[in-house]
């Protein structure tokens, strides 16, 4: 009886050991907030597949905490603020924001509690320490998550591909009619945008990855380049836009601005775009004439046509070759062969070319050493050829007297270093002065005739008591003047417009465009192609720069060239010229490589109570004028209150972070000069919308 005891004891003893052992084999051990704990392990699948982490998934207080880099490849964006010890997590449409040991999350700027207030934490087992997310907070991304109680076994899968395949571009042309036949393996969803300077229609083809069958068409870049050349189209390319969401963009380039007609072919799973070129109707050449305007010679051609004209220069001898299409002489004007023989121009001949059915002219210019170099502006039906002289250039190229528009002009003085111009006006306002040391600056001594509508003359003379020199500009009848730059400046600008004429400078706003670096501070340079921060937010600076202008909007630019403007200066410049807006343009890094899109700066002024700029609204309208425009994704708008350029200017101020150069597909998009054309066109749309709503 004993020994059966015995037995049944050992037994005993043997199957609670084996239960505490079974019980306990999940268990592991790991430092959390200093202390020491046991935690049970789950396991992980990944898409189906099992997941290995070198630290493992737990429980902890009924939730399920993973290693948050294990979703990274699962179209998540992962990145980790060490400063703030805080886990930006992006995903198509979504940024959240985690911060270790706080139950609250932050999802596109709104504020949310954890599943049961479980906070991330950081782990650490076995030498390793990581970042835990508790895995249920994920479905807030469109993951799916699922918990299996039997095998302990929690799954996690990202969201499923569902784009469609561009396969193939066709270009046809039959009589007046070109088609585009974009082929797709099942019909294809778009949305449309008219774009100018040139004129594009864009084709934006959502959910479809560009996957051409004959990928020897393509261009090393990757890019489908079909030049056509007729019927109103110059060219169609084609290329994957974006990954995220997966787009391709067609650019259809056109002579002029047209709609296209789109069908669907149900045969061959293709969308027809076609443009149908009406027969264009003769016009007539009606006027060809020269004029001095602004110190310069000036080729008018007046014609029904001129907006399609072509100009080519030509050598030995020097000429300029200008095309009128579809165009005749008016049989009342005696224009076939005009003498001129001016300073710059020899003569002027005019013929029709029955070939062609074009008018053309050939104008030959003077026999000289340099020749003239020109200019061409297109106003209504008049074409304006103004003839540079070079020799005169040459010897004053820091002093340039310029259109600005028809009503608008500018003396405009640019040194490589700071200069200090005294400005004094005479003759009750009919004469302007300008003193500047000669030990900053060379002018030569002569006399600029203008005889335009607003400025007669610019003479230079030297004062040798005060070693300086003397700018004298003689004004027109009732003209009025208005100094747009500091008196300490490489760049200094007096503007004149009729007294009586509407866009009064007092009226008309004065932004000042700040291109962020320069010089010896290159800002963020890409790690993927080198591009600097400094070069690409000078040309799109330059880009915006000449849509204000040719808007009519009076500009200042803190700098032109490579060179470096400290904070400081920069705020100063602004506030001295009391401009309505200031305008910083920025790229934007970031340590992980997802990192995309648009986000725009600001001062918080209801942080000062002696700040009543509109400062947010301005930045609300940047940030959606910018993403309509170029598409990109909106990282939303962002408060500042330590940066000096937005802090210490006394008018309105955005600071736009155009995009990542840290981001592959963003820095390819930012190197070519249609994308910075883009956004450089959002931030003009910015600038006319905040007048629009808020001035």
């Amino acid at each position: 009886m004993k020994k059966i005891i015995s037995v049944v004891l050992l037994l005993v003893i043997l199957t609670t050991s084996l239960g505490y052992a079974n019980a306990n084999s999940n268990l592991v051990r790991m430092t959390m907030d200093g202390r020491t704990m046991d935690f049970h392990t789950v396991k992980l699948n990944i898409e189906g597949k099992p997941a290995t982490t070198d630290v493992p998934a737990v429980l902890h207080q009924g939730r399920t905490l993973v290693p948050i880099h294990t979703v990274r490849n699962m179209g998540i964006g992962v990145e980790w603020r060490d400063a703030s010890r805080e886990v930006v997590i992006t995903s198509e449409d979504q940024t959240v924001i985690l911060k270790i040991d706080s139950p609250i999350a932050t999802v596109n700027d709104v504020a949310k509690r954890l599943p049961s207030d479980v906070p991330p934490k950081i782990l650490t087992y076995q030498g390793s320490g990581r970042t835990m997310l508790p895995i249920a907070f994920l479905r807030e991304l469109g993951l799916k998550v699922e918990w299996n109680e039997s095998t302990r076994t929690v799954s996690v899968e990202g969201k499923k591909p569902t784009y469609k395949t561009m396969t193939g571009i066709q270009v046809n042309t039959v009589g007046n009619t070109t088609e585009i036949r974009v082929k797709g393996d099942q019909q294809l969803t778009y949305t449309t945008s008219e774009l100018s300077n040139p004129a594009r229609v864009v084709f934006n083809f959502v959910d479809t990855k560009f996957d051409l069958a004959n990928k020897s068409d393509l261009l090393p870049n990757g890019t489908l380049q079909v030049q056509v050349n007729g019927n109103g189209i110059r060219s169609v390319r084609a290329a994957q836009f974006e990954l995220n969401p997966m787009t391709t963009r067609v650019t259809i380039e056109l002579d002029n601005m047209a709609k296209p007609e789109v069908s669907y072919d149900n045969k061959t799973n293709e969308t027809v775009i076609q443009f149908v070129t009406e027969e264009v109707n003769k016009s007539y050449v009606k006027d060809v004439r020269t004029e001095i305007y602004q110190g310069r010679e000036v080729i008018v051609v007046h014609g029904d046509n001129i907006v399609n004209h072509t100009v080519t220069r030509l050598h030995n001898p020097e000429r300029l070759i200008v095309d009128i299409p579809s165009s005749t002489l008016d049989p009342s004007k005696n224009l076939r062969n005009l003498q001129i023989n001016s300073k710059l121009i020899q003569s002027i001949d005019v013929a029709e070319m029955t070939s062609s059915e074009s008018v053309r002219l050939v104008i030959t210019l003077q026999q000289r050493e340099d020749y003239a170099d020109y200019q061409k502006v297109v106003e209504s039906d008049r074409l304006f050829l103004y003839l540079e002289d070079i020799e005169e250039n040459d010897s004053i190229e820091v002093l340039q007297y310029r259109e600005v528009n028809r009503q608008l002009t500018r003396l405009e003085f640019k040194t490589a270093s700071l200069v200090e111009y005294a400005f004094s006006v005479r003759d009750y306002g009919k004469t302007l002065q300008v003193a500047i040391s000669k030990e900053d600056i060379e002018l030569p001594i002569k006399t600029i005739e203008i005889n335009d509508h607003l400025v007669q003359s610019v003479s230079i003379s030297e004062d040798r008591t005060t070693d300086q020199y003397i700018v004298v500009v003689a004004l027109q009848e009732d003209i009025q003047y208005r100094v747009v730059s500091p008196s300490y400046t490489r760049d200094y600008a007096i503007e004149f417009l009729p007294r009586n004429n509407q866009q009064s400078p007092t009226k008309t706003p004065l932004i000042v465009i700040d291109p962020g670096h320069g010089g010896t501070d290159p800002g963020a340079i890409s790690p993927i192609s080198g591009l600097m921060e400094k070069d690409l937010v000078l040309d799109v600076a330059k880009r915006l720069n000449k849509l204000l202008t040719e808007a009519g909007f009076n500009t200042y630019m803190t700098r032109e060239t490579d060179t470096s403007v400290a904070l400081a200066d920069r705020a100063k410049i602004a506030n001295q010229l009391q401009a309505d807006l200031f305008i910083s343009v920025h790229a934007n890094a970031a340590g992980a490589s997802t990192a995309r899109g648009i986000e725009n700066l600001y001062y918080p002024s209801d942080i000062n109570p002696n700040d009543h700029r509109p400062n947010k609204k301005l930045a609300e309208i940047f940030q959606r004028e910018m993403v309509k425009v170029t598409g990109a994704h909106s990282r939303n708008i962002v408060a500042r209150d330590k940066l000096v350029v937005l802090r210490d200017t006394t008018m309105p101020a955005v600071l736009s972070e155009i995009g990542f150069l840290t981001n592959a597909e963003e820095v390819a998009r930012l190197a070519t000069s249609e994308y910075r054309q883009l956004v450089a066109e959002g931030m003009f749309q910015g600038i006319v919308k905040y007048f629009e709503e808020v001035k």
